[in-house]
Order: structure tokens, then C-alpha cells, then sequence
């Protein structure tokens, strides 16, 4: 191997560490969730539901037509304590990818459930259908009319964004309706049904909201979020540049211009 090569092969070893460091580091860190002292007011009170006099909402979304009936009006604030995002190759979800409108599930606790620091030692969990919590004896009951999974949808971009960089430990304010939805492909007769209550439990107990307006009152890990995001596109353009040097045939180097300018940095 062409002896520049060498070099770059070498030196791209520690980057690589950096980046798995980063990812691992961000990974364990972006989980934490904020002292019960530092939880806003407003994510006491319950969520706010009545009548709605808004009519049926049609849109494009990737190409096909999306059919929301909105049912109530809803506010709710809570805090962020997982969130499932919709088509993640490593979910095998065969029914949600990049076309779906739900952008992504949240799941949200609220209430009581905040008054100590309790929430601390449950573990949480949702998918698209409900959240999942488990803890031990020497944790309180978790009130579960107080927690919720919430199936976001939306018509705007702006809001699409904003769900999109959601993050564990956020305190989050969230106003719209809650709706019934039908996507094109699967058949706009064949809506998808929310929650109306927050006594019910199991799958199909979450609520699906048509956000309207959404605002991240408090902001928890976001450093940790994008150290982790940093460290595995570190990850991955290592890997990528390894893979590249250590497949280049020892006579006619044909690479990629940005891989030669990377090699060239390294030319003594």
C-alpha cells in the first residue's frame, strides 16, 4: 500500500475512537431527565380537551394525499421521556417509512408524576401504539392517566422540524387537535383512530395529535443529542475513508475527489 495511504489509514484510527467515544458518550447521556426542581409549572397541569369546530383537513405529504378529521381541541405539556421515530430501519416496521405522515411518537408524563423525583428510577419505552414503563417496589406508582403516547402529525414543515428534534429530557407544550387520519396509499376511507381520554390503557391508547403549534418551554440534553449525532458521522466517514484506502489497488489510484483531498492534507 502506497506508503501516504499508510498514513491516512493510521491517523484516521484515532478519529475513529473519538468518533465511537462521542457516540457512546452521547448515547448514555442524552437519556437523562431533569431534576423534579427543574420541571416547569406548567407541566402540572392536566391536558386541556373540548369541542372543535375546525372541518376536515386534506394536504399532500411525499406525494399523496393525507385525510385529517380532527375531533377535539387539545393542549397538553409534558416532559419527554422517549420518543420512537418511525421507520428506523432497526424497528422492522413494515407500515411506517419515509412517506408516513406521523412523524414521530412521544412519549409524555405529566402531573404528579413530576412532583418527585421518582420518574427517575422507572425505565420508559413507546412504539407507535402506546408507552411502556416498568420499575421497582421501592418506586411509587406511576399514575398512568398522567402519561401518555402521543402520535404527532402535522401539515407544516416548520412544526415537522421541530417534532423531529425532539429530545428525551424536553419540557414541551403542544397545542392542536386531536384527530383521526387516513394516508392515500392504504386507503382515505380507512382512518386511523385517537385516544379521546386519558383513563384508557394498552395498545391504541395513545393520542393522536394534529399539531398546530409546538414549543420546547425547556431544552435538557440537546448537547449530548448532537455529540451523539456528531460522533457517529464521525463514525461513519471513518469507516467510510477506511474502507476506501484499504480497497485502493496498488497501481492507478482512481478515488473520489474528496478522498484525494483528504490524503492530500496528510502529504508531508
Amino acid at each position: 500500500m502506497n506508503e501516504v495511504l499508510e498514513d491516512v489509514f493510521e491517523r484516521t484510527r484515532r478519529l475513529l475512537y473519538y468518533g465511537i467515544g462521542g457516540w457512546l458518550l452521547g448515547l448514555v447521556m442524552m437519556l437523562r431527565l431533569p431534576d423534579a426542581d427543574d420541571i416547569d409549572p406548567r407541566l402540572i397541569q392536566e391536558p386541556i380537551q373540548g369541542p372543535t369546530s375546525r372541518g376536515e383537513i386534506h394536504f399532500k405529504y411525499e406525494g399523496q394525499e393525507i385525510r385529517v378529521v380532527p375531533v377535539l381541541s387539545y393542549e397538553i405539556n409534558g416532559l419527554v421521556v422517549s420518543h420512537n421515530d418511525p421507520g428506523e430501519w432497526y424497528r422492522f416496521d413494515l407500515i411506517h417509512d419515509s412517506q408516513s405522515i406521523n412523524t414521530r411518537d412521544i412519549c409524555l408524563i405529566w402531573g404528579d408524576n413530576l412532583k418527585t423525583n421518582a420518574f427517575h428510577h422507572v425505565s420508559f419505552s413507546n412504539d407507535d401504539r402506546m408507552c411502556n414503563w416498568s420499575y421497582g417496589s421501592s418506586v411509587r406508582m406511576i399514575k398512568d392517566n398522567e402519561i401518555s403516547n402521543n402520535h404527532l402529525i402535522t401539515a407544516n414543515d416548520d412544526i415537522r422540524e421541530q417534532i423531529a428534534n425532539l429530545h428525551v429530557g424536553d419540557q414541551v407544550a403542544i397545542k392542536g387537535r386531536l384527530a383521526y387520519y387516513a394516508e392515500e396509499r392504504w386507503g382515505l376511507a380507512s382512518l386511523r383512530s385517537s385516544s379521546l381520554t386519558r383513563d384508557d390503557t394498552g395498545v391504541d391508547s395513545g393520542e393522536i395529535i394534529f399539531v398546530e403549534s409546538l414549543t420546547v418551554l425547556h431544552s435538557y440534553n440537546y448537547f449530548w443529542a448532537l455529540l451523539h449525532q456528531i460522533g457517529y458521522w464521525i463514525c461513519v466517514g471513518m469507516i467510510s475513508l477506511r474502507a476506501a484506502v484499504f480497497a485502493v489497488p496498488k497501481q492507478g489510484l482512481h478515488l473520489p475527489g474528496f478522498v484525494k483531498r483528504i490524503i492530500a492534507m496528510y502529504k508531508p
